[in-house]
């Protein structure tokens, strides 16, 4: 599940409003609408048609710009190359040719976030994995100060956690208001992901010990209301997404728990809900602003997880 779909998962309605309300008004008023297929990103010169063939992964046709001189590690105005796209639309083989062809893994976006700071943020442990062994940097810091490892575990993205550590992550590493990656899941109440920084020994001090028994209590009280045995957490499975405590513990999956059809709920089914309806059009919306416009889909995002 993508970020913005986990977003969406918590406030469904409030978000895919913001959606359509951030998104309307640049596709037009009521007297002059303008059709998202006839939008295309702005391509008037090679560098701009490889961002695009990066980001919808057309292997062929960034090899044939490159092949014609593009400018592999050519930036938009927030700083993002062809590399940029191909990461956060999850395109492997395009990251692939894109390195093969030149592009700086290391490169830097105006908030000094490389491209595998997006991936880690978004929980795409697989790129991490592919940019890291590719030569990335996972000691780099933003202009915060802070790793990849902390943006991750704020998020509470345990795989990715892991996977980070597995390649070298300071896992004690401060960020320039004295955080590291377990006070940051501490702070925000990223159980999972606090245990497993823990259990490789990440230093805590006092008040961030204090968050996590409380956490751990919480939980467990949980799952004694729910008629549910407590586990005493001792690993962290790579495949476990990390939650916000304050949700009941489940036992599914989270990723399944996700896509539980209306029959197996008593809930009423949103597609006969007002808010099941606007949810529907606001992601059949987003759905079509990537396809048609990634440069606003980015955008539109990064404007949405500053609300988070």
């Amino acid at each position: 599940m993508t970020t913005l779909r986990r977003i969406l998962s918590k406030s469904a309605p409030i978000l895919a409003a913001l959606i359509m309300v951030i998104a309307l008004p640049a596709l037009g008023s009521a007297k002059t609408v303008i059709s998202l297929q006839n939008m295309q990103p702005y391509k008037s010169s090679p560098e701009e048609e490889l961002r695009s063939a990066a980001h919808s992964g057309d292997v062929a046709e960034i090899k044939r710009l490159i092949a014609r001189g593009a400018k592999v590690n050519w930036a938009d105005d927030e700083g993002w190359t062809a590399l940029f796209w191909a990461s956060v639309a999850v395109q492997p083989e395009a990251v692939k040719t894109l390195l093969d062809g030149g592009a700086e893994v290391n490169a830097r976006d105006r908030a000094g976030w490389t491209s595998v700071f997006w991936a880690a943020m978004n929980g795409h442990s697989t790129m991490v994995e592919l940019l890291v062994d590719r030569g990335a940097n996972v000691g780099l810091t933003d202009h915060r100060g802070r790793t990849a490892l902390m943006e991750a575990a704020a998020r509470g993205k345990v795989a990715t956690a892991e996977v980070l550590l597995a390649r070298g992550a300071n896992l004690d590493a401060k960020d320039g208001h004295g955080e590291t990656a377990l006070s940051l899941a501490a702070a925000d109440q990223r159980l999972a992901v606090a245990e497993l920084l823990m259990a490789k020994g990440a230093q805590a001090d006092a008040r961030t010990v204090e968050l996590v028994k409380k956490a751990q209590a919480q939980r467990s009280n949980r799952a004694l209301a729910a008629g549910q045995q407590t586990q005493t957490v001792a690993s962290v499975s790579p495949s476990q997404e990390d939650v916000v405590i304050e949700q009941p513990k489940n036992n599914r999956p989270e990723a399944q728990t996700a896509s539980v059809t209306p029959r197996a709920s008593k809930v009423e089914a949103p597609a006969q809900s007002l808010e099941g309806k606007l949810l529907r059009q606001g992601l059949a919306l987003w759905s079509q602003i990537r396809a048609e416009n990634p440069e606003l889909a980015k955008k539109l995002t990064q404007e949405l997880l500053t609300r988070r």
